[in-house]
């Protein structure tokens, strides 16, 4: 019920704009795909990410991201079992933190922003691909970032 409620407001938020950036067939599907993500069967989980942005080198690579309770407990490169120090693992998000990232940049005040587009996993809903578009006249002001293989934790 909860979730439902989250999705509701999100939605609400994101029509209210005079400006946005989202139609409202993309406010429907970021709806519908939220709603997937939050009907999952798991709580805890790991995925990976990556900012194609002007961001420090930890950033544009991928990164392994484990989520415990809603929290970012661990921040490794794939494949290894070393996480970065626990200062730095709270600049990674959570799946709900990127959606959070779409709410917001589509829902401020952002003079600078052109465009955003979000192509969402088929299966469990999480957004696979956020592309954040700045104005043409906007230097450093767009970012790409990506999202996959999530995978459940016992």
């Amino acid at each position: 019920m909860r979730a439902r409620l989250l999705t509701a407001a999100a939605l609400i938020a994101l029509t209210a704009c005079t400006e946005d950036p989202f139609s409202l067939g993309e406010v429907r599907t970021f709806a519908a795909a939220q709603n997937r993500w939050n009907g999952r069967s798991f709580v805890d989980y790991t995925f990976q990410v990556r900012s194609q942005c002007f961001c420090d080198e930890e950033h544009v690579q991928w990164r392994e991201v484990e989520v415990r309770n809603g929290v970012v407990t661990a921040v490794r490169v794939p494949g290894e079992t070393t996480s970065l120090p626990a200062n730095r693992i709270a600049e990674w998000p959570t799946v709900d933190g990127l959606f959070q990232q779409i709410l917001q940049a589509a829902g401020g005040d952002h003079d600078y922003l052109d465009d955003i587009s979000v192509q969402y996993d088929q299966a469990l809903g999480f957004p696979a691909r956020i592309h954040i578009d700045a104005q043409d006249n906007v230097a450093d002001g767009g970012a790409v970032i990506e999202a996959r293989a999530v995978v459940p934790l016992p």
